[in-house]
């Protein structure tokens, strides 16, 4: 066991390793002067255990307490405004506009650097892209992905010019993307939750309805392989496997190839197309617009979504997209089709496994994600672990309930 004290304020996060090997940290505070530290939370995490020490500190300071500045400990805050003084003057106004507007808002200002960790910055971006803008000309509508970028952007500078005096030894925004399930969010999802998905009943609609046969595989192809769109733009069918049912995808993020072994109606689904399509060897999957230099097409531009969503080509004149015409009536992004099979997976949908819940490993195997931390997204949005948890304790009753009866 070990204790790590923490130098702004009265309190400390205690690591300690239980039987099975798995660590704890425990978050213990000192309530008044000469008291002995009293648990205040236990965590799973080190992030989740420094981010309640944090707020500890905070607390204290509302209260009258000393802050982390007047202990000699530098904030995010303070960062700020030595940060801003230093910047050159054509860049000054705007960044201190920013900075203002949407650093001040997180809810780590007022943290030591020390503690400000990956997942709070992580949690600040999804934050701010559920939050509507408060005025001005798009009062009222979410901030747009080059919004959220520039601040990330201001907050990673001031952090990297923070490492570089030596203030804190990294820089925690450093790895923080604005990633494309926080783009699709709905406006409509509550704060906390990371994504949205078709239901089972939806997905049976969007196979079942009389669809183009390019729309109906490129949307069946997405949802139960949980490729993103990106991906499709590009897929050849030389990377397509009808007979041994799989698909070699190269994913743009990390520029690596990734195997997708096709659901059963998945595999259904790519082979009509295939047969449409004349059963090639080589060639775009779904070709682009044609043009002079390329009579065969060209890959899609980015942004295209097969006719997804619905359209307004000219004022007072609106069609619907596909999604509509499929019975889906709510607004769900494109990109939701690859949180719709990673959520089937893990619920163990009949359309998807029959009724078998796929582990987060096989999930993530499945959608190419490098680590499990996606996945974790996922599982505790839909309190999969809890429920396994439940079950699992439900069987260990029953066992223990006959053992006693045999017993007697």
């Amino acid at each position: 066991m070990s204790s790590t004290r923490k130098e702004f304020g009265a309190g400390s996060v205690r690591a300690r390793t239980l039987k099975d090997g798995t660590r704890r940290y425990d978050v213990r505070i000192r309530s008044a002067p000469g008291e002995p530290q009293k648990q205040v939370g236990s965590f799973e995490s080190r992030e989740e255990a420094d981010a309640l020490l944090a707020l500890h500190s905070v607390r204290r300071a509302n209260a009258g307490h000393k802050t982390p500045a007047d202990r000699g400990v530098l904030t995010l805050r303070n960062l700020g405004h030595l940060y801003l003084d230093a910047l050159p003057d054509n860049r000054l106004v705007t960044d201190k506009s920013r900075w203002q507007s949407r650093i001040e808002a997180a809810e780590f200002i007022d943290w030591p650097l020390t503690q400000i960790s990956e997942m709070a910055v992580r949690r600040w971006v999804d934050l701010m892209a559920r939050t509507n803008i408060a005025g001005g000309k798009s009062e009222g509508k979410r901030p747009s992905r080059s919004t959220l970028q520039n601040a990330l952007n201001l907050l990673r500078s001031a952090l990297r010019w923070a490492v570089i005096q030596g203030h804190v030894d990294t820089n925690a925004a450093k790895t923080v993307t604005i990633s494309e399930s926080t783009i699709a969010t709905p406006r409509t999802s509550a704060i906390g939750e990371m994504y949205d998905y078709l239901r089972e009943d939806e997905v049976r609609r969007l196979i079942e309805a009389d669809l183009p046969p390019a729309q109906k595989a490129a949307f069946t192809l997405l949802a139960f392989t949980g490729a993103r769109p990106k991906d499709l733009y590009l897929l050849t069918w030389d990377r397509v496997d009808v007979r041994g049912s799989t698909v070699r995808f190269r994913t743009h993020k990390k520029h690596r190839d990734y195997v997708a072994s096709l659901l059963p109606v998945a595999l259904e689904a790519m082979r009509a197309w295939w047969l449409v399509c004349g059963q090639p060897v080589a060639g775009l999957v779904f070709l682009g617009p044609k043009n002079y230099e390329h009579p065969e097409g060209v890959p899609h531009a980015k942004g295209y979504d097969w006719g997804w969503a619905d359209s307004e080509p000219k004022p007072g004149k609106r069609y619907d997209g596909y999604r509509v015409r499929a019975g889906i009536r709510r607004h769900v992004p494109l990109y939701s089709l690859r949180h719709t099979a990673a959520t089937h997976l893990l619920l163990g949908a009949e359309l998807y496994t029959g009724g078998r819940r796929w582990s987060p490993e096989e999930v993530a195997s499945f959608l190419g994600h490098a680590d499990l931390s996606t996945v974790r997204r996922y599982m505790v949005g839909l309190g999969i672990a809890s429920m396994r948890a439940v079950e699992e304790s439900r069987v260990a009753l029953k066992e223990l309930a006959a053992k006693t009866r045999n017993r007697r």
